[in-house]
């Protein structure tokens, strides 16, 4: 039987709606640096994430160390449950890590 991946969580990244109105609600600047050339919206123009357990420099535009948690109830059917890092995604699709 084929396996079937779910992704189970979002990247707390500029792109989505939610982070980046948080992050300008806290009066951070979303902003693209077009000397990168993915054209992927960043904080302040520099960082990619919105969340991060580092980056004091961005605590100002409203980069927290809170993480995002999501509850998932294994089923008998479940075969494993992976846990990586954004990097492991930049890489690879879902489909391509089960």
């Amino acid at each position: 039987m084929p396996l079937l991946a779910a992704g189970l969580t979002l990247d707390h990244t500029p792109s989505r709606a939610d982070e980046a109105d948080r992050i300008q609600k806290a009066g951070g600047q979303i902003l693209v640096n077009p000397a990168t050339p993915n054209g992927k919206l960043r904080v302040r123009g520099e960082l990619e994430v919105t969340r991060s357990f580092g980056d004091l420099g961005f605590q100002d535009q409203g980069v927290v160390p809170d993480p995002e948690f999501a509850a998932h109830t294994l089923q008998p059917g479940d075969a494993f449950l992976v846990l990586a890092s954004d990097g492991v995604f930049e890489a690879l699709t879902t489909d391509e890590v089960c």
